[in-house]
């Protein structure tokens, strides 16, 4: 028997969640659980016995006093109202929440939570999310109802404002307001990297959807982009950018006023995207620049440099970019908009730099992105670049440098990208708009670099352009977790490997991260951690005190995750 060599043993009982987590923790992290969904502060305190519970802006505060890594879990499906009145202060205490927090990574898991900054698109106290500083990762939320005042560059980004290194995640940012400029974002000093989201709804006087500042890089990959406003006739509906951008199997579609991206200054690249509608629609906007293979309604005035596979049509007929117009859930963890079968974006993007994966599971590149409509409007904004097999309703203005297999419109013939217009649920957390069968975006797309999974989370098989894979379909969660070795021999050393980990899932090519979690028979979680794929101790075992422990870990592949009580 084990306990005759005095080994301390792990005993493994499996039960199945789905859920999602980034984190690959080399050292303990902290686990901080949000158990009230009302907003305190508490004055710089938290704990169950305060308050309600631990809020959100607790978690926050007690974040910032552990050193390391935080992992922050909200409550499955639950919805969280900020309430505490109060703007332009950046110490957590009122209005938004202030992320502050240079120790280590803060993630937070959402679990396909709310987040509100009010009840209603009016009310709203502040933004969201501010990150003063620090590398952030924020999965599986609704962020809605920001809403920001004022007419300086400190007061934009009406869901989050970026000053730090941060990444969202299988989230929708909808209905939120900025006065000034970035309805949605605002990356002022920083690198902002947007994965599987659907941005829509949004809207302020300079990019209706976002703003990228000087010298910061904004990353967009995945993603379903729609009805994003300039209210004030400013224009540029989407983007409003001065530093570096990178948009890559994308669709935009519906997004208002002049054109769907206006670079003032920096770079833009757009690839394996659709754009229904114009782009760059200013003569004096600069350049656009194309990775290829985009499907774009058409150039409104400024530069689009065209590339390999580019469909760009013109003002008068602008190019389809063939996706069923309902943004819905197509699958995946946010609305999307289907590609239809007839979209020329269906199998024609390129694999050059595309996401492994679509949506459902500064220089701007765009690479197998559907852009119904106008980008780059104004030709004194800067280029994008194609990183090719995008389908681009035209150039309206800025430069937009074409790659291979991108369709560019003219003003006067845009680009049809192909898309059901109808947003909508076609699968997976986020409305899409569904590409059609008929839209040069289907099996047009570049494998080079492309996603593996679509907005939806579905596995891709040909490449379509545009955030939704016409033939995709779901991946299978994780059914089981492998541990090689379940005991470690008493008294060695803090470190000691116990064993290695691997799922049992029947999809292939996935990347798997492993995660210590809270939750039943998760008492002894800080005697363990994880490093990639090994458990290791984290303390010294000694027999005769104690001979067997329990902990609990999450396996993710990205979309899913199977959860292990260990005891």
């Amino acid at each position: 028997m084990i306990s005759l060599l005095n080994k301390l043993t792990l005993y493994i009982i499996a039960t199945l969640i789905i859920a999602v987590s980034f984190t690959v923790n080399t050292s303990v992290a902290s686990m901080i659980l949000v158990t009230t969904t009302s907003d305190e502060s508490s004055d710089n305190t938290y704990g169950s016995n305060t308050g309600a519970g631990v809020s959100l802006r607790e978690a926050i505060f007690q974040a910032k006093n552990n050193p390391g890594d935080d992992d922050i879990f909200l409550d499955t499906s639950s919805t969280y109202t900020l309430s505490i009145a109060g703007r332009d202060e950046d110490n957590n205490l009122t209005g938004d929440i202030d992320i502050d927090d240079s120790s280590g990574t803060v993630t937070i898991h959402g679990k396909n939570a709310i987040v509100q900054a009010g009840t209603n698109t009016t009310n709203g106290v502040d933004r969201i999310f501010h990150v003063v500083s620090g590398t952030v990762y924020i999965n599986k939320l609704t962020l809605r109802y920001g809403k920001v005042t004022g007419s300086s560059w400190t007061e934009t980004g009406g869901v989050i404002h970026n000053n730090g290194t941060t990444t969202i995640k299988n989230c929708t940012l909808h209905d939120s307001s900025a006065e000034y400029a970035g309805g949605a974002f605002s990356n002022l000093s920083g690198t902002l990297n947007i994965i599987q989201c659907t941005i829509n709804n949004n809207s302020a006087d300079y990019g209706g959807g976002g703003y990228n500042g000087s010298g910061c890089t904004l990353n967009i990959t995945n993603c379903t982009i729609s009805s994003n406003s300039t209210p004030g006739g400013t224009g540029y509906g989407f983007l409003y950018d001065d530093g570096n951008v990178n948009i890559i199997n994308t669709t935009l579609y519906n997004n208002l006023e002049y054109s769907s991206i206006y670079r003032r200054n920096g770079t833009v690249i757009i690839t394996n995207t659709l754009i229904a509608g114009a782009v760059n629609s200013s003569s004096n906007a600069g350049s656009i620049n194309s990775g290829g293979y985009n499907i774009i309604g058409y150039n409104a005035g400024g530069t689009f440099n065209q590339s390999t596979g580019d469909i760009v049509g013109t003002i008068g007929s602008p190019a389809s970019i063939g996706i069923n117009t309902s943004l819905t859930n197509n699958g995946g963890p946010t609305n999307t908009y289907a590609l239809l079968i007839s979209s020329n974006g269906v199998d024609a993007g390129t694999s050059s730099g595309a996401p492994y994966r679509d949506q459902r599971n500064g220089t701007v590149i765009i690479t197998n992105t559907l852009i119904a409509g106008a980008v780059n409007s104004s030709s004194n904004a800067g280029s994008i670049n194609s990183g090719g097999y995008n389908i681009i309703g035209y150039n309206a203005g800025g430069t937009f440098n074409q790659s291979t297999g991108d369709i560019v419109g003219t003003i006067g013939s845009p680009a049809s990208i192909g898309i059901n217009t109808s947003l909508t649920n076609n699968g997976g957390p986020t409305n899409t708009y569904a590409l059609l069968i008929s839209s040069n975006g289907v099996d047009a797309g570049t494998s080079s670099g492309a996603p593996y999974r679509d907005q939806r989370g579905y596995l891709r098989s040909s490449i379509d352009r545009g955030a939704f894979e016409y033939n995709g379909t779901p991946s299978s969660a994780p059914t089981n977790i492998n541990l090689s070795n379940n005991s470690v021999i008493e008294d060695s050393s803090t470190g000691t490997t116990v064993g290695t980990l691997s799922p049992t899932d029947s999809d292939s090519n996935e990347t798997y991260t492993y995660v210590l979690v809270p939750g039943t028979g998760s008492t002894d979680n800080n005697s363990f951690y994880i490093d990639g794929n090994l458990l290791k101790t984290n303390a010294v075992f000694d027999y005769e005190t104690k001979n067997s422990y329990s902990i609990r870990i999450w396996v993710d592949d990205g979309i899913s995750t199977y959860e292990k009580q260990i005891t």
